[in-house]
């Protein structure tokens, strides 16, 4: 999951809902950029999901018999019940886990429990759980078809009428027909479908012409995420989005009109007015040069993995300086775009120097890109007269735009946030922020202990003012930079709240300080503080439950001190949560792996000529290499939480751990960034290298790729609805009621109890996940010793 980085690709009002003062870890293991384009954003978790699906829908092929459909019926009532008489609780047993790791479906073979299984110790606590997951998933297929023909009956209303709010309503329903089906081709094959996609097509290029270009680029960015495998609509997204970017930084007034039209089309509410807390560009652009430009580009063009050399990615740079020019929404910032004639002889111009790049047989070197990026800024002096340092700012995003998604330049203003990103030790004051439903600013929770816990914030809090400036209208990055600041300097936050039924506003004076984040985090709360968790999901059978929400530089520590807790209460099989993890260091990505894996390679690192130039290996410290373990992932597991789940599933595999990794395919970032400094403050983050799994298999999703990342051995998808409920379960559960001193707050909504995520059937992954390592755990077939204890380093 992701929140600031999230709002930075896709602007719009309704996508940028949530930041974290939080780290989010992109150094070497880079953190996930954003998911694929979804198209949905659910408004706990403040991250792009797809929702979709058809009227014949098809579960995965490993749950297929898993429904309670007729197939099923056949399996329990039919030979492998039959067979299940004759099969002893241990045979049972193997059997599972067999058909988990191996190419057999685990469903049937899972609900086919020998009726012996009722008098093992646990026995009948193991059938229960299978009991209600079966019931869970059959319900989640009666949901599925029941979504299906409530989306086809939206779509078609909403293809009735033409106009820009239908389209885009259509879009979303196609793409939520697309995630609930799991079958993109057989969507793409209806006439509808299509037709859509004609209409949509229409629709865009006409709202980029007229300068529309919120409108455009949710029609081109949902139109890429549709066809995504055919990439046809990929440069187009990726221009709008960098139209977006320009506006949002040299005319963010016009881009504030454009979100207030888009909300007002689709007769909601209107936004706050427009709220001019932070600095211009002109300020943000200050310590921006040629020659860090210049720098990045020629180490881009020798150093990337892809090495492209110089040349393509100037041309792509003046495209970039193209787009500049003709975005309407910046003629009012730049008066002189408004003049025809100068602007039509700038652009003459950049269209010489492109033939001229794509003419020559000879890559550039420095000096030559040097020229060419002074002869942009006199060909701007001569017509536009754009400022030099725009020119230099866009022809250096676009020109790094020809690489992959991950490597950028980090300028000057930049930095700082980057900085604080890297680190799970920061400072400021410890809250998370996000958009409530009217855009007010709004604290999600403060962290126990840290600074604005002390002082008495609250979650729900609505921060209206920081330091006397008022956050009504301001966005999420005004508001993070207003409240950060350098350490033992104080903020004053003007709280709004509830108390006794009525609002009542609090000012708040809080210092700034070095903020702790965790990064592991268990099942359910035991205490205010942020490491107080009970972290079995299940005492009885003792299945113990990790969630790694990202890997910071203390993350293999935490999850010592876990396991350590976890082991002296008797675990006997542990559940490792990596799902919407984005990643973080590789060191710690390799040292959560060697508490699985006791030999053999964990993690390589591939060239750009396929050559393995470095490797990382278990070390023989393995202490959970003797207990069932079941690994969870996602779409939104990315980096190093892909090396992680990668070791542990090919191991696992192959009979060296028994391990088994349960969910989706994860997102495919399997590539290593290395930052260096260009002068000037700016940084330059470069793809240098790709990760391979243990067998050299590269886990990066490549252009026209059709595989990639980490495939689970028992697919388990969840719809949307489940996944946004498992989310608001979760984050109710996560925050208890406590003040400063540790005591309950009158009047605080009570905490959802996480066993509702189980009994519910929300989250059929965790689910599944866990009856599987139940059947596992039963104490007359288990054989297996308990973990070495280890403690934190």
């Amino acid at each position: 999951m992701r929140s600031r980085a999230a709002a930075a690709d896709f602007p719009e009002s309704q996508f940028d809902r949530r930041a974290d003062l939080l780290p989010d870890p992109k150094v070497r293991s880079v953190s996930l950029a954003r998911p694929v384009w979804r198209g949905v954003m659910t408004s706990v978790a403040a991250c792009l999901v797809l929702t979709s699906g058809l009227a014949a829908a098809q579960p995965a092929a490993s749950e297929r018999v898993a429904a309670n459909r007729p197939g099923v019926a056949a399996v329990e009532g039919g030979a492998a019940a039959g067979r299940a008489g004759e099969r002893s609780a241990a045979d049972w047993t193997q059997e599972v886990w067999a058909s988990a790791v191996g190419d057999t479906d685990l469903f049937p073979v899972l609900f086919s429990a020998p009726q012996s299984l009722a008098s093992i110790e646990g026995g009948l606590h193991v059938q229960e759980s299978i009991a209600r997951l079966r019931a869970n998933i059959a319900k989640r297929e009666e949901d599925r078809a029941k979504r299906i023909a409530e989306v086809e009956k939206d779509l078609d209303q909403a293809l009735e009428k033409t106009d820009d709010v239908s389209t885009s309503k259509a879009l979303r329903s196609a793409l939520e027909l697309e995630l609930l089906i799991n079958d993109r081709a057989k969507l793409l094959e209806q006439q509808r479908i299509k037709t859509l996609i004609e209409r949509t097509q229409a629709a865009a290029k006409a709202a980029e012409t007229r300068g529309d270009y919120l409108w455009a680029n949710e029609f081109y960015a949902r139109l890429d995420a549709l066809l995504e495998q055919f990439g046809q609509y990929k440069r187009d997204a990726e221009r709008l989005g960098r139209r977006l970017a320009m506006i949002r930084l040299y005319a963010p007034e016009a881009l504030w009109e454009m979100r207030n039209r888009r909300q007002l089309a689709e007769k909601a509410e209107a936004i706050p007015p427009y709220n001019p807390t932070g600095e211009g560009y002109a300020k943000r652009l200050d310590r921006v040069s040629a020659m860090m430009v210049a720098r990045a580009i020629a180490a881009s063009g020798e150093a990337h993995i892809s090495t492209p050399g110089i040349k393509p990615l100037a041309v792509r740079g003046i495209d970039a300086v193209r787009t500049l020019a003709t975005t309407t929404a910046l003629r009012d910032t730049f008066p002189s775009l408004q003049d025809d004639q100068k602007r039509g002889r700038f652009l003459a111009a950049l269209d010489r120097h492109e033939d001229e790049l794509n003419r020559a047989e000879a890559d550039l070197d420095v000096r030559e890109l040097n020229d060419l990026l002074q002869s942009l800024v006199d060909a701007s002096d001569a017509t536009v007269a754009l400022p030099e340092k725009a020119i230099i700012h866009e022809f250096g995003n676009g020109a790094m735009s020809r690489l992959d998604e991950f490597s950028t330049i980090i300028w000057p203003d930049e930095v700082a946030r980057f900085e604080r990103t890297t680190q799970s030790t920061f400072v400021g004051v410890g809250i998370r922020i996000e958009f409530d439903e009217l855009y007010n600013i709004r604290v999600v929770t403060p962290l126990e202990g840290m600074p604005a816990h002390r002082g008495g914030v609250r979650a729900g809090d609505v921060i209206k003012s920081v330091d006397g400036t008022s956050l009504y209208g301001a966005g999420l990055e005004q508001a993070v930079e207003l409240i950060t600041g350098p350490i033992n300097t104080t903020v004053t936050l003007s709280l709004e709240r509830e108390e006794e039924g009525k609002k009542v506003t609090r000012d708040i004076t809080i210092k700034r300080s070095k903020i702790e984040v965790s990064s592991a985090q268990g099942w359910k709360r035991s205490g205010p503080r942020e490491n107080d968790w009970d972290w079995f999901i299940d005492r009885e059978a003792k299945v113990g439950y990790v969630r790694l929400s990202q890997f910071t530089e203390r993350t293999t520590s935490e999850l010592d001190n876990a396991i350590a807790a976890m082991t002296a209460q008797g675990m006997r099989s542990l559940i490792l949560d990596l799902r919407s993890n984005p990643g973080g260091y590789l060191d710690q990505a390799i040292g959560v792996a060697r508490r699985f894996v006791n030999r053999g390679r964990v993690v390589g690192m591939m060239s750009a000529d396929g050559r393995i130039e470095e490797e990382h290996v278990a070390n023989g410290t393995a202490v959970l290499n003797t207990i069932p373990v079941a690994v969870l992932i996602n779409e939104g597991s990315a980096s190093a939480s892909e090396i992680v789940s990668g070791a542990i599933g090919y191991y696992g595999k192959r009979g060296r751990i028994k391990a088994v990794v349960v969910g989706q395919r994860s997102y495919g970032k399997g590539s290593v960034q290395v930052v260096t400094s260009l002068g000037g403050s700016a940084r330059l983050k470069l793809t240098t290298q790709y990760y391979t799994l243990p067998d050299g298999t590269v886990i990066h999703r490549k252009e026209n790729a059709t595989t990639w990342g980490v495939q689970p051995d028992v697919v388990v998808d969840m719809l949307p609805a489940q996944f946004t409920e498992t989310a608001n379960i979760r984050k109710s559960a996560d925050v208890l009621p406590f003040d400063a001193d540790g005591n309950r707050i009158p009047g605080a909504p009570e905490p959802r109890d996480p066993q509702e995520i189980l009994s519910s059937g929300s989250d059929p992954q965790l689910e599944t996940a866990l009856v599987l390592l139940q059947s596992q755990t039963l104490r007359s077939t288990r054989g297996v010793r308990p973990p070495t204890t280890v403690r934190s380093n």
